[in-house]
């Protein structure tokens, strides 16, 4: 074939005119946005782009906003709207000579056009004080009933004395040993503890477990906990985030999630490049009742993430999620609890694992990548999501440290950790929800050396240990809010005193204040009566129970539960029930038999929380929801969950009115073989609370600060018999257990004779009262005295 040289000749010398030809910037048009102004609606995302770009020119692009709370900017120039308001953007461009160009675009973000909740606004939160005293526990409780966590085989193991003064707590499968600082010393090492043959003396104690010296003697073994040797590490590893290359999908991932909800935006990637279908949207109009009702009944992802020890392999995230005894999450486990009918999960988290040791507290990016994970299986199955610090390796007793330095440190911990866990989930929606801690907040922070010893408080001065609980958690909100973007309206969970009904009620625990209305709830524990929810050992010294569900069971549950109703509900703070449940009878070291009546015991928890602005949350380690087969363990148990979902999604949210009507109670008082049986609220409305406490009533509730002259008045509306009421601020506490009035009068402030259409008039002495304050009654010469009475305390 013939070339054409004269051709070739041409082109060749129109090439080298071209690639002679120097370089100049100006030959690049300068780069503009696709857009100077943006008009968007909150939770709406919309993509900026350069025009009139050379990529080859460019160096790099910046996008930044001013405003964070208003809007966000990805890398890639994707706008999210958060909330209404004006901001700027401003995008820098850098090209290769360093010239840079400074575009800007004024974005406008408006109201979204329809949110998932009907609900009309609340009332604004009541700020400062939540509560005073609570009485003791009802008739089958003993005080200071400990919290319980069934274990990874489906039922904890418990010492046998629990401490007046402070609930035990979970090991690491779940099983319970109390933080009492006066039990005996030859505690069984806690469950899931490995041996000392395969595991280091200096392992960390599993979740809030005792030392040695303090637990009782006749502790039941641990169960069924792999010991590090057990754990592989190379267990099954977690869904592995799709490439960015890739378009997102949920097909990328093993297991398929259910369908995206109105809250959803379909599969994309997180700033972190996490897959997701979060909205990202943080609705207004609503408030922390909206959010308690939707949340409806939940349940924990327990011994998962907040395993921690240092027996545990810290080639990979999976080795803590198996440690105690659980499979590795994945998005149909999710799925399966959300079709069980739970529609809100807790996810404990330990951050502390495989952070870093050099003192700046810096949280694996791989941890944080799991956690990130696993909170969006839960968002992608369309559920509410609570992430905390949890135990975590015991840490928090540096609060308590005899050394300054190490409080202080424990404190930047502390702030450290949450400043890095709020800006990571800073993009995800109100779907998320952080607590502040899980049990720790309160006596626990008060030791040295892993609760051995007394710390840097004095062991009686519990003003001190609400000074510091209190601050800790208003450190929490400031922390969360200054981080910004969808943080400065989060709804975030306040953890109460030991997560103790009681302690939690008490004057000097105070709620943070915030900077907005009504986004704030408070989290307590629920497992009474203790011999029942955690005693596993017929032969348990301080009490076993192996049923559940008379009537008086039922009224001491809502008496209980009434007072956080009382304290909290009814002055603008929604409870969370972040934990509640029933151990089994241990037959063997491998055998359990499930407690009768447990079923019951939970419709009891859920029914009276679904109904008084409250979240019930399970704790569960596979013994309700079997997370290997996904099906529920208990066919009541089942079709009782059902039932919940619908009572929650069908009735309607009524909020209280956040107001203080006075100091007043109704109710019924039973007085049987010269002791106080019972004593039940009738008036909803009730603003103190009147509890059983050994061989009398409590009456508590009441700030005396804010009397000058007061005075008890006490009707006796219709009764079975008269009876000599005697009252008195002070009990005998000789016996821990059976409270009663001195015999000798000390402390009695007057007694006299009640019966049917009778009032009484008492004058309080307010020199012998401090603002926290309880009072004591008991009813003498009578043994079978019953009494439907109402009791207020007024300025004289």
């Amino acid at each position: 074939m013939r070339k054409n040289y004269k051709s070739i000749s041409c082109l060749l010398t129109a090439a080298l005119v071209l690639t002679a030809a120097p370089f100049h910037a100006d030959a690049l048009t300068k780069p503009k946005l696709n857009k100077k102004k943006l008009t968007m609606r909150v939770g709406q995302k919309k993509k900026l782009a350069i025009k009139n770009k050379k990529a080859s020119q460019i160096k790099k692009i910046k996008f930044t906003v001013k405003k964070k709370n208003i809007a966000r900017v990805n890398k890639k120039g994707v706008v999210t709207a958060l909330n209404e308001g004006n901001t700027k953007l401003v995008c820098k461009v850098t090209l290769k000579n360093k010239k840079t160009y400074k575009l800007n675009c004024k974005i406008t973000v408006k109201e979204a056009e329809s949110t998932v909740s009907t609900a009309t606004p609340g009332a604004s939160a009541a700020a400062g004080v939540a509560g005073t005293p609570a009485a003791s526990t009802a008739a089958s409780v003993k005080p200071g009933s400990p919290s319980m966590k069934p274990n990874a085989s489906g039922t904890p193991v418990h010492t046998d004395a629990p401490d007046v003064t402070q609930k035990p707590s979970a090991g690491p499968d779940g099983s319970i040993t109390p933080d009492n600082t006066d039990a005996p010393a030859d505690t069984a090492k806690p469950d899931n503890t490995p041996d000392t043959s395969k595991a280091p003396a200096d392992t960390a104690k599993p979740d809030n477990t005792p030392a040695a010296s303090k637990a009782p003697a006749d502790t039941a073994k641990p169960v069924n906990t792999p010991a590090a040797s057990k754990a592989p590490a190379d267990t099954a590893k977690p869904v592995k985030t799709p490439e960015t290359s890739k378009t997102p999908s949920f097909t990328d991932t093993p297991d398929t999630p259910g369908t995206p909800s109105p809250s959803s935006q379909g599969p994309h990637l997180s700033a972190n490049g996490i897959l997701t279908s979060d909205n990202g949207v943080m609705r207004t109009g609503i408030d922390a009742y909206d959010i308690v009702k939707e949340m409806g009944a939940g349940t924990n992802l327990g011994n998962t993430l907040e395993s921690c020890g240092t027996w545990i392999g810290t080639s990979s995230t999976s080795n803590y999620e198996t440690a105690w005894g659980q499979p590795v999450t994945t998005q149909k486990m999710i799925d399966g609890m959300k079709a069980a009918g739970f529609d809100s999960i807790r996810i404990p988290v330990a951050w502390s694992n495989m952070m870093a040791d050099d003192g700046t507290y810096t949280i694996n990016e791989k941890y944080f990548n799991r956690v990130e994970t696993v909170l969006n299986y839960a968002l992608n199955a369309d559920m509410y999501v609570i992430i905390n610090i949890h135990f975590d390796s015991g840490w928090w007793a540096r609060f308590g440290s005899k050394t300054e330095q190490e409080r202080k440190d424990a404190m930047t911990k502390y702030k450290t950790m949450w400043t890095q866990i709020a800006n990571r989930f800073q993009e995800y929606s109100d779907r998320l929800i952080f607590e502040s801690a899980n049990e720790e907040l309160g006596t626990r922070l008060n030791s040295t050396d892993d609760y051995k010893g007394s710390g840097y408080y004095a062991k009686d001065d519990m003003d001190s240990l609400y000074k510091l609980t209190n601050e800790i958690n208003q450190t929490f909100v400031d922390i969360v809010r200054s981080t910004g973007g969808n943080n400065a309206r989060r709804f975030l969970l306040i953890a109460g005193y030991d997560t103790d009904i009681s302690k939690t009620c008490d004057l000097r625990y105070k709620m943070p204040t915030d900077t907005i209305d009504s986004h704030l709830m408070v989290s307590i524990h629920y497992y009474s009566p203790a011999p029942y929810c955690i005693a596993d050992n017929p032969k348990n010294s301080w009490g076993y129970d192996a049923s559940w569900g008379t009537d008086e069971d039922i009224k001491a549950l809502q008496g209980e539960l009434s007072q956080m109703r009382i304290f909290f509900v009814n002055k603008g703070y929604p409870v969370i029930i972040g934990e509640y449940g029933v151990t089994d009878t241990k037959i063997s070291e491998n055998n359990f038999v499930r407690k009768e009546g447990r079923d019951l015991f939970f419709r009891s928890v859920c029914e009276f929380a679904l109904e008084n602005n409250m979240c019930p949350i399970l704790w569960d380690c596979s013994q309700v929801f079997d997370r290997r087969s996904l099906t529920m363990t208990n066919e009541a148990e089942k079709a009782l969950y059902i039932e919940m979902n619908e009572k929650a999604h069908h009735s309607k949210l009524v909020k209280p009115s956040v107001s203080d009507a006075g100091y007043h109670w109704t109710g019924t008082v039973a007085n049987s073989n010269w002791n106080a049986s019972s004593a039940s609220a009738s008036d909803p409305n009730s603003t103190f609370i009147i509890t059983k406490n050994g061989g009398c009533f409590t009456i508590s509730g009441i700030d005396w600060s804010v009397f000058k002259n007061p005075v008890l008045k006490l009707t006796c509306k219709e009764s079975s018999g008269s009876a000599l009421f005697r009252l008195a601020n002070q009990v005998d506490t000789s016996n821990q257990y059976w409270h009663h009035l001195y015999d000798n009068g000390t402390g009695v402030i007057s007694e006299k004779t009640i019966s049917s259409g009778s009032t009484i008039s008492i004058n309080i002495p307010l020199n012998d009262m401090t603002s926290t304050q309880n009072l004591y009654f008991a009813l003498a010469n009578s043994s079978d005295f019953n009494g439907i009475i109402s009791i207020e305390v007024v300025e004289n």
